[in-house]
């Protein structure tokens, strides 16, 4: 179990709290992002949407493996129904421009029809990139694409430990090298080199909001880290990630 200081709050905690004043600050002061849905996308779809949405927060505040096992299952469940949505829909807005586009035929009416053409034809590109197993013979089938990344992924990131250690020599001169807690200076220079406009992760804070108010930012942030280098532990939350 985490370690408690006087406040009588674990580092989990500590972060929650830390998350829901960005957030509650950021959605009066930024506002939240609006989104242009596609004309073709119907109220059922985009209700499923926002199910899922909901679904993904669940995973993200279960407390543990049960809990978050059942909330992927789900989350997977509503995904499914989202994609199936999805293609309900374009195939109804397809066979309503073929329609008109037929109307606009026979009437005589080529700029419509040209218009029509196009957005039909579109510029689309191959979003199901191939995928190959071990032997290079290649994946069809969606379950066979994801069994294949899980095989990578478990390949890629428990490596076995080296048998062979590296011989690194003794420096000739003892490096001056500061082991305390991080300073203000380098937090607000790491928040600095966050890159905008980049997907957040699991706290859904993405580095706008930090950016936004550096100085406070910077105080929240280094009395939490201040901590995790004391205890030597960190929030749970910060152990997890998406891989897209």
């Amino acid at each position: 179990m985490q370690q408690e200081n006087n406040t009588g709050l674990t580092l989990d905690d500590l972060w929650d709290n830390m998350k829901k004043v960005w957030k509650e600050q950021a959605e009066q002061v930024l506002g939240t992002k609006r989104y242009n849905n596609k004309p073709w996308i119907s109220q059922t779809t985009i209700d499923r949407v926002q199910e899922r949405r909901k679904a993904n927060d669940r995973i993200n505040q279960a407390q543990t493996r049960h809990q978050k096992r059942q909330a992927q299952q789900t989350y997977e469940n509503i995904h499914k129904q989202v994609r199936a949505c999805v293609r309900t829909d374009k195939r109804n807005y397809m066979d309503e421009l073929a329609a008109q586009g037929e109307i606009a035929a026979m009437k005589g009416n080529i700029k419509e029809l040209y218009d029509i053409t196009r957005k039909i034809s579109g510029n689309h590109q191959q979003s199901n990139k191939p995928v190959k197993d071990r032997n290079g013979i290649l994946l069809t089938t969606h379950e066979e694409q994801m069994n294949r990344w899980k095989e990578h992924f478990e390949q890629l990131l428990n490596q076995p430990e080296p048998t062979i250690r590296p011989v690194i020599p003794a420096a000739h001169t003892d490096l001056h090298i500061d082991t305390g807690p991080p300073t203000r200076s380098e937090i607000n220079k790491a928040i600095g080199m966050l890159n905008n406009g980049k997907a957040a992760g699991p706290d859904r804070i993405p580095a706008e909001i930090l950016k936004a108010d550096l100085i406070t930012s910077v105080d929240m942030l280094q009395a939490l880290l201040k901590r995790i280098w004391q205890e030597e532990v960190m929030p749970r939350e910060w152990k997890e990630g998406h891989i897209v």
